[in-house]
């Protein structure tokens, strides 16, 4: 399988994951009742890396990640209601090993959010321009 199929491949699952994210969060909105607990995994991107106030290792609910902004939209607080569990650099298979030990967080949670894939693809930019050179 050639690096763009891959990457095309890659893009689709991230386009199926959404898609199916997507009905959950009507219909909450139908049911008219806000969550009560937030979990966010993912990478830099749910962290709030690079904006104003995200100081790598320290808290990361004191930037305006998106992330952030939903919870205190949803009148959540950051640590106790709103748990952000995401890490810098980690790609989908990152995530995949973390799920597990975050068993009971998931199961209490009633909204989730993930943002991932972002490294998984820069990884292979660099592959994918020298295919596109060569054309």
């Amino acid at each position: 399988m050639t690096v763009l199929k891959k990457c095309l491949a890659s893009a689709l699952v991230m386009l199926v994951c959404i898609t199916l994210c997507i009905p959950s969060v009507f219909a909450s909105e139908q049911q008219d009742a806000s969550p009560k607990t937030l979990l966010a995994l993912g990478d830099s991107l749910t962290t709030g890396y690079g904006l104003d106030n995200y100081v790598p290792g320290q808290s990361p609910y004191l930037c305006n990640s998106y992330v952030n902004i939903i919870a205190q939209a949803l009148g959540l607080e950051g640590g106790s209601t709103y748990i952000n569990r995401a890490v810098n650099g980690d790609r989908s298979a990152d995530l995949a090993r973390l799920i597990p030990s975050l068993e009971a967080e998931v199961g209490s949670s009633d909204l989730i959010i993930i943002t991932i894939g972002g490294n998984d693809l820069l990884s292979i930019v660099p592959a994918i321009a020298s295919q596109i050179a060569r054309v």
